[in-house]
């Protein structure tokens, strides 16, 4: 039995590793206690981040302090879902952190159980290295159209529907529609649990 429990642990840490999408798992200090793969190449290409001692640490103090604050947010839940871009000296060089507090069934992103209610999941989103799952095989996979589909891949990589509907020069009430069709059609309520879903889809391994 517990040999089971492990193999399927290491089985996810697996698969959680080969996710396009940097993934760190962290508390309020910023003590790192689970990052993938992805995660690690992101931050090892960028001058302005870092992992020090185990420690998530920003260069420039504003980032840094922006960051902690939206973690202590979201372990108050008093903003469950929180989007924010460091590094706007140019589009190429923006990095987007979501993040969302951890729930029970992320016990795995952690060595004791115990501490999984003061953990919170950061999705790390670079314009090079963002999700790159095709819009053709979300639609095939949830029967989203395309306009949809557009929409659940751009605020998984960390836009706003703000700016969404900017870029793509529609309404906002236009893209609430269309978001409320994306939850209906993946059966999620919120967009953290769209953001969870997409990142951990098998979707993700199919090129």
């Amino acid at each position: 039995m517990f040999a089971d429990l492990k193999k399927n642990e290491a089985v996810l840490n697996s698969a959680l590793s080969k996710i396009p999408l940097g993934i760190v798992a962290l508390n309020k200090d910023l003590k790192v206690q689970f990052i993938n793969k992805m995660a690690q190449a992101i931050i090892s290409n960028r001058t302005d981040v870092c992992l020090r001692s185990n420690y998530l640490v920003f260069d420039d103090i504003t980032e840094h302090n922006q960051v902690k604050l939206a973690v202590e947010k979201t372990l108050k839940n008093s903003c469950p879902f929180i989007s924010i871009t460091l590094g706007q000296g140019g589009a190429d060089d923006a990095l987007t952190i979501t993040l969302t507090k951890s729930v029970k069934k992320n016990t795995h992103l952690v060595n004791d159980a115990e501490l999984i209610d003061d953990i919170v999941v950061l999705y790390l989103s670079h314009p090079q290295q963002a999700v790159c799952i095709s819009p053709t095989v979300l639609q095939d996979m949830y029967r989203l159209t395309p306009s949809e589909a557009n929409l659940a891949l751009c605020l998984t990589n960390g836009s706003s529907l703000q700016s969404y509907s900017s870029d793509k020069q529609i309404s906002i009430q236009t893209v609430r529609t269309q978001l409320k069709a994306v939850f209906h059609k993946l059966h999620v309520k919120s967009q953290t649990e769209l953001v969870r879903k997409l990142v951990s889809s098998s979707a993700n391994l199919i090129h």
